[in-house]
């Protein structure tokens, strides 16, 4: 099938080819559609998100979970400072450090995403 959601846009050109999308939005300009994007307004186009929340890690410095990034996110980021952990390593590049904190710090009191994948 060569539109296999049936938007009206073929896969080869769909930026979400398995879920309804006809107008192609694509907030963050990563070439995957908003509605199939695990963080919606930042660009991240290999959608890493390694504890599999739905949130990609560029926007989910909720470590626990919880649905608001706070002191104990904080708390469990500092312990893997200089390390390698990769759910702490938000911007993917191998390692924990400061570019990292500064992700944390922009969603301090916030909540992760917006993800298009998390209702």
């Amino acid at each position: 099938d060569d539109d296999l959601d049936n938007d009206g846009v073929l896969n080869k050109l769909d930026n979400c080819p398995t879920v309804p999308n006809s107008k192609q939005a694509d907030e963050d300009k990563d070439g995957v559609g908003d509605v199939c994007d695990n963080c919606i307004i930042v660009e991240n186009p290999n959608q890493r998100d390694t504890n599999i929340d739905g949130y990609g890690n560029f926007c989910d410095p909720d470590f626990n979970n919880d649905l608001i990034v706070n002191a104990a996110d904080l708390s469990f980021f500092k312990t893997k400072f200089f390390s390698k952990n990769p759910d702490a390593d938000l911007n993917g590049d191998g390692v924990v450090n400061a570019a990292d904190l500064a992700i944390l710090k922009r969603f301090f009191f916030k909540p992760p995403g917006p993800s298009g994948l998390v209702p």
